[in-house]
């Protein structure tokens, strides 16, 4: 599911890119991004309260990648800051797809009870049919976490929301997300693009990807990406061979190979550098 979802999302903006996925005897291996500035849970950590800037720039571009998701079918059901990463410029992107479910559509309703309990939105909880509203409800758990750096938990108190020192502006927009019933967080979310908070947001640039973060990112030293990953030093215990499963169970990964069109663009690239290279000597 993971691996047709990162497929499915390669050329967004918002979502962490798989280069591609391989295969062998005993492993699976993911080719992904390297994202250098991190899980947005370790910035919530070492620097919230978050400016309102801050906040607004990253529940802008969350919301860019919910709505995304969505409009492609797909609910995320795990929205935390621990899956949620950013580069080394300060944009944020979803990863960690695990738990999505895919092909929903509209009012379609699921019923498994997953995702993580202090984000979950309650009608998950109490083993109600829910539909995608369940993202946003996580999303108002994020922006509380973001502008207090409290425990996630206390926020369902909902006297915690006022007692703390908020923009009132985004105390409402969390305020709204984390309504308890999935209708009426709709109806906010339905509108929330057109929300005073978000006023100073010009959303053709956010969905290009042409904002400026505001965040003063650390700087990093740059990788040699010429060096070679040793596979057997990542080797921890033996593994069963995928050849010795069940074969109901090998046919799950029948498919799992691919090659984005990133990373096929890249390779031709590469490939007629060497060509032209070659020429010339």
């Amino acid at each position: 599911m993971e691996r047709q979802i990162l497929e499915d999302v390669g050329e967004s903006l918002f979502c962490t890119h798989a280069y591609g996925t391989f295969q062998s005897e005993e492993d699976l291996f993911f080719v992904m991004e390297y994202m250098r500035g991190g899980e947005l849970s370790n910035l919530i950590k070492t620097s919230a309260p978050l400016s309102t800037a801050a906040i607004r720039f990253i529940a802008a571009e969350l919301l860019c990648a919910l709505q995304y998701l969505h409009s492609n079918g797909i609910v995320h059901r795990d929205l935390k800051p621990d899956n949620i990463l950013l580069d080394d410029s300060g944009h944020v992107k979803l990863a960690d797809f695990g738990l999505s479910k895919c092909n929903v559509f509209g009012s379609q309703k699921m019923y498994s009870g997953v995702g993580t309990p202090v984000y979950m939105a309650p009608e998950v909880g109490q083993r109600r049919p829910y539909d995608a509203m369940v993202d946003y409800y996580s999303l108002g758990v994020i922006l509380f976490e973001m502008a207090t750096g409290a425990d996630p938990q206390s926020v369902r108190y909902r006297n915690q929301i006022h007692r703390r020192n908020i923009d009132p502006d985004l105390r409402d927009v969390i305020d709204q997300l984390l309504l308890n019933c999935p209708k009426w967080r709709r109806r906010t979310v339905e509108r929330l693009r057109g929300h005073r908070f978000f006023g100073p947001i010009n959303w053709d640039e956010m969905e290009a990807g042409l904002a400026t973060p505001p965040l003063q990112m650390r700087k990093w030293p740059e990788i040699d990406m010429n060096k070679q990953i040793g596979v057997d030093n990542l080797i921890l215990q033996p593994r069963t061979k995928l050849m010795k499963i069940p074969r109901r169970q090998q046919l799950l990964f029948k498919d799992f190979d691919f090659t984005s069109k990133k990373w096929r663009r890249m390779l031709y690239r590469h490939e007629r550098t060497r060509t032209h290279s070659y020429h010339l000597h």
